[in-house]
């Protein structure tokens, strides 16, 4: 998903739209965190009302430690780096630019 997030935009993707997809469904959402209805987001992914999601982007950055995303096993979680060129990708600190990859193993691209 890739959209400017507006009033009109503001968590616009509900439960709703994830039980429309079929299980076997990815959200992968590059743009702004405050699109998604972060719960419903969740809910889907700990059910299995969609295979996973790829995400750069949450309505609250740094992504909490706390977050249940951060272990679950349907989630490849990234810094939003998108804009980044290789010398200034290696600049970036290694808390920034660790992700959670199926089986909920931790992985860290940039040291």
């Amino acid at each position: 998903m890739q959209m400017r997030l507006s009033d009109r935009t503001e968590r616009m993707i509900t439960r709703r739209d994830f039980d429309l997809r079929k299980p076997t469904a990815y959200f992968i959402s590059t743009s702004r965190g405050g699109l998604v209805v972060e719960e419903d987001l969740i809910a889907a992914l700990r059910e299995k009302r969609i295979a996973g999601a790829g995400l750069d982007v949450f309505a609250v950055e740094p992504l909490p430690l706390d977050n249940p995303r951060r272990s679950m096993g349907n989630t490849l979680l990234t810094a939003h780096l998108g804009y980044s060129t290789p010398p200034e990708s290696m600049s970036i600190s290694p808390s920034s630019s660790r992700t959670s990859v199926p089986g909920g193993r931790a992985s860290r691209f940039a040291s």
